[in-house]
């Protein structure tokens, strides 16, 4: 079994391990005993689109539509009668069905509006006209983050098909960045005066990771592991340059093949 593959799937593709317990017990020991399956305590290098997408423009995409179909509901209760809660895969693909409900929906249920005995004037006027164009702002901004997060999805998708037994038996998989930089001196327990000391001397961090086939796999039954390597130099300049040079040296040190 591999421990690259995300926990649900090693769950469902592993019977036995299913009749030896249970799934939140399951879930409690990988958290347990590997540190990649604890939730991290701290996010760097987080891409700013990504950020942005994910912490203002789907909640406020989707404050702003319960508000709006609350204030529809409060002029006529039976406004979202017809609404279909989709589970949809993109804010953006939710913010377009929303703005079709309100655009189509007067002509689509004008029968039921007219014996409904709410104040159409206050209905179309005052809430849904002035609900479409908060709707379609919302749909604008989320589409244009749109290109970019498919292309985050696509790549994080592909990574993953190469880890879980997609890499060809003969190549090397490497993951590598620079990490926060380090400060030296540094210690378990540092006062103010230690802390913020200006004679500190900064280190950059480079990490990658090498993921290949572990003796016996085979295309049938893959088994990939990986290996971590953490690399400290006096590079101050985190250029491409010097990332080739680390990544060389990582190479070397993990005896990956060159062609």
């Amino acid at each position: 079994m591999s421990l690259l593959k995300k926990p649900a799937r090693m769950w469902e593709e592993n019977p036995a391990l299913r009749r030896k317990m249970g799934r939140s017990q399951f879930y409690k020991i990988l958290k347990s005993h590997f540190a990649e399956y604890r939730p991290g305590q701290r996010r760097t290098g987080v891409c700013t689109h990504c950020q942005t997408y994910y912490d203002h423009l789907i909640p406020n995409f989707h404050k702003d539509w319960n508000d709006l179909q609350a204030k529809l509901k409060a002029v006529y209760p039976e406004y979202m009668a017809h609404w279909r809660c989709e589970n949809h895969d993109r804010a953006s693909s939710e913010a377009s069905a929303a703005l079709a409900y309100l655009n189509h929906h007067a002509e689509q249920y004008r029968q039921e509006r007219a014996t409904s005995g709410c104040d159409l004037l206050q209905l179309h006027t005052f809430t849904e006209a002035p609900g479409a164009i908060l709707l379609r702002g919302h749909k604008s901004l989320l589409k244009s983050y749109k290109w970019h997060m498919t292309s985050a999805h696509r790549q994080k998708d592909n990574f993953e098909k190469w880890t879980e037994g997609g890499l060809p038996l003969a190549d090397s998989l490497i993951c590598f960045d620079w990490k926060e930089k380090l400060k030296l001196p540094c210690g378990p327990s540092e006062s103010s005066d230690f802390w913020h000391m200006q004679q500190k001397y900064a280190i950059a961090v480079y990490r990658s990771v090498v993921h290949r086939h572990a003796p016996g796999s085979s295309a049938a039954r893959p088994k990939i592991f990986h290996e971590y390597f953490i690399n400290l130099t006096e590079i101050r300049e985190q250029t491409a340059e010097a990332a080739n040079h680390m990544l060389a040296s990582v190479m070397q040190d993990a005896a990956v093949a060159q062609s």
